[in-house]
Protein backbone atom coordinates (compact mmCIF):
# COMPACT_ATOMS: atom_id res chain seq x y z
CA UNK A 1 0.00 0.00 0.00
CA UNK A 2 2.82 2.35 0.41
CA UNK A 3 4.29 2.01 -2.60
CA UNK A 4 1.04 3.07 -4.10
CA UNK A 5 0.44 6.19 -2.21
CA UNK A 6 4.23 6.74 -2.97
CA UNK A 7 3.41 6.64 -6.80
CA UNK A 8 -0.13 8.06 -6.97
CA UNK A 9 2.23 11.34 -4.70
CA UNK A 10 4.78 11.15 -7.26
CA UNK A 11 2.66 11.52 -10.63
CA UNK A 12 0.74 14.27 -8.94
CA UNK A 13 3.86 15.95 -7.82
CA UNK A 14 5.17 15.48 -11.86
CA UNK A 15 1.98 16.77 -13.30
CA UNK A 16 1.61 19.94 -10.73
CA UNK A 17 5.52 20.99 -11.89
CA UNK A 18 4.83 20.25 -15.42
CA UNK A 19 1.67 22.30 -15.21
CA UNK A 20 3.59 25.36 -13.85
CA UNK A 21 6.09 24.88 -16.53
CA UNK A 22 3.55 25.31 -19.44
CA UNK A 23 2.61 28.44 -17.63
CA UNK A 24 6.46 30.13 -18.17
CA UNK A 25 7.28 30.00 -21.83
CA UNK A 26 10.47 28.82 -22.07
CA UNK A 27 12.00 28.59 -25.60
CA UNK A 28 14.83 26.40 -24.99
CA UNK A 29 12.57 24.19 -23.56
CA UNK A 30 10.35 24.42 -26.44
CA UNK A 31 13.56 23.42 -28.40
CA UNK A 32 13.90 20.20 -26.45
CA UNK A 33 10.41 19.16 -26.72
CA UNK A 34 10.76 19.72 -30.80
CA UNK A 35 14.05 17.78 -30.33
CA UNK A 36 12.61 14.96 -28.27
CA UNK A 37 9.63 14.72 -30.49
CA UNK A 38 11.62 14.30 -33.65
CA UNK A 39 14.03 11.49 -31.77
CA UNK A 40 11.15 8.99 -30.59
CA UNK A 41 9.91 9.87 -34.79
CA UNK A 42 13.18 9.24 -35.91
CA UNK A 43 13.77 6.33 -33.39
CA UNK A 44 10.32 4.50 -34.34
CA UNK A 45 11.03 4.74 -38.23
CA UNK A 46 14.76 3.28 -37.44
CA UNK A 47 12.66 0.35 -35.44
CA UNK A 48 10.71 -0.24 -38.17
CA UNK A 49 13.67 -0.58 -40.73
CA UNK A 50 15.35 -2.84 -38.36
CA UNK A 51 12.37 -5.22 -38.22
CA UNK A 52 11.25 -5.02 -41.96
CA UNK A 53 14.97 -6.38 -42.07
CA UNK A 54 14.90 -9.38 -39.64
CA UNK A 55 11.38 -10.02 -41.43
CA UNK A 56 12.99 -10.48 -45.16
CA UNK A 57 16.17 -12.44 -43.84
CA UNK A 58 14.08 -14.60 -42.35
CA UNK A 59 12.11 -15.01 -44.63
CA UNK A 60 14.93 -15.94 -47.06
CA UNK A 61 15.96 -18.45 -44.60
CA UNK A 62 12.42 -20.30 -44.63
CA UNK A 63 12.58 -20.59 -48.57
CA UNK A 64 15.61 -21.56 -48.09
CA UNK A 65 14.62 -24.59 -45.47
CA UNK A 66 17.29 -23.60 -42.86
CA UNK A 67 15.90 -23.77 -39.37
CA UNK A 68 19.15 -22.97 -37.47
CA UNK A 69 19.18 -19.51 -39.26
CA UNK A 70 15.10 -18.72 -38.66
CA UNK A 71 15.55 -19.82 -35.20
CA UNK A 72 18.70 -17.30 -34.64
CA UNK A 73 16.53 -14.46 -36.63
CA UNK A 74 13.86 -15.32 -33.78
CA UNK A 75 16.38 -14.65 -31.17
CA UNK A 76 18.03 -11.95 -32.46
CA UNK A 77 14.88 -10.18 -32.84
CA UNK A 78 13.51 -10.64 -29.65
CA UNK A 79 16.74 -9.79 -28.44
CA UNK A 80 16.58 -6.41 -30.72
CA UNK A 81 12.97 -5.54 -29.35
CA UNK A 82 14.42 -5.68 -25.39
CA UNK A 83 17.67 -4.03 -26.06
CA UNK A 84 17.76 -1.94 -29.58
CA UNK A 85 21.09 -3.51 -30.15
CA UNK A 86 21.38 -4.62 -33.52
CA UNK A 87 23.71 -7.85 -34.20
CA UNK A 88 26.76 -7.53 -36.30
CA UNK A 89 25.48 -8.53 -39.35
CA UNK A 90 22.84 -5.98 -39.63
CA UNK A 91 23.66 -3.51 -42.46
CA UNK A 92 25.19 0.00 -41.19
CA UNK A 93 22.15 1.83 -43.03
CA UNK A 94 20.20 0.39 -40.54
CA UNK A 95 22.76 0.88 -37.68
CA UNK A 96 22.94 4.40 -38.93
CA UNK A 97 19.68 5.36 -38.67
CA UNK A 98 20.21 5.15 -34.97
CA UNK A 99 23.06 6.81 -34.58
CA UNK A 100 21.85 9.67 -36.55
CA UNK A 101 18.84 10.02 -34.50
CA UNK A 102 21.06 9.95 -31.20
CA UNK A 103 23.38 12.45 -31.98
CA UNK A 104 20.51 14.84 -33.22
CA UNK A 105 18.82 14.76 -29.62
CA UNK A 106 22.64 14.70 -28.13
CA UNK A 107 23.23 18.09 -30.38
CA UNK A 108 20.01 19.62 -28.89
CA UNK A 109 20.60 18.44 -25.73
CA UNK A 110 24.21 20.24 -25.55
CA UNK A 111 23.00 22.89 -27.11
CA UNK A 112 20.36 23.41 -24.42
CA UNK A 113 22.33 23.31 -22.27
CA UNK A 114 24.33 26.16 -23.37
CA UNK A 115 21.98 28.51 -23.81
CA UNK A 116 20.64 27.43 -20.20
CA UNK A 117 23.87 28.25 -18.62
CA UNK A 118 24.52 31.58 -20.71
CA UNK A 119 21.07 32.74 -19.19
Amino acid sequence: MPIRLFAASFVAAVVALSASAQDDPDPIRDKLDKALATYKTELAKARTGAERFFEKREGAARQKGDKKSVDQLRQDSKAFALTDELPAYVPLTNKQEFILAHKKVEQAYSAAIKDYVRT
